[in-house]
């Protein structure tokens, strides 16, 4: 463990010493030189997550509803009939009471 933190702290020592001989136009021109590269890739990385955006193929993403994970707790075990059977009747009952909502709304509308 100890070689390699000699080895990493040799390397820093000798790129600092390096770069200390630069004079400051020569560090600025290492410095484009290595930012040169990283910012084309950032442009590209950007352009091709871009590229496309907002287009629509097919018919997009399916929407899934929630499934009850079938927790009894002392309550009897509906079997997969049963279950289906209630989840349509409570789907039937709220959109029932949707359209009647609706509907007695339209009437007070059409009353004043």
């Amino acid at each position: 463990m100890n070689r390699r933190r000699n080895f990493w702290k040799r390397a820093d020592i000798r790129l600092r010493m390096s770069c200390r001989k630069l004079t400051e136009r020569q560090r600025a021109a290492v410095l484009l030189a290595l930012l040169l590269p990283f910012l084309a890739g950032c442009v590209y990385t950007v352009g091709t997550a871009l590229q496309g955006f907002g287009e629509r193929d097919g018919p997009g993403p399916e929407v899934e509803h929630i499934r009850p994970i079938g927790i009894t707790y002392g309550i009897k075990k509906m079997n997969e009939k049963e279950q289906a059977e209630n989840r349509h009747e409570n789907e039937h009952r709220k959109t029932q009471d949707a359209a009647e909502a609706a509907s007695a709304q339209g009437r007070r509308q059409a009353a004043d």
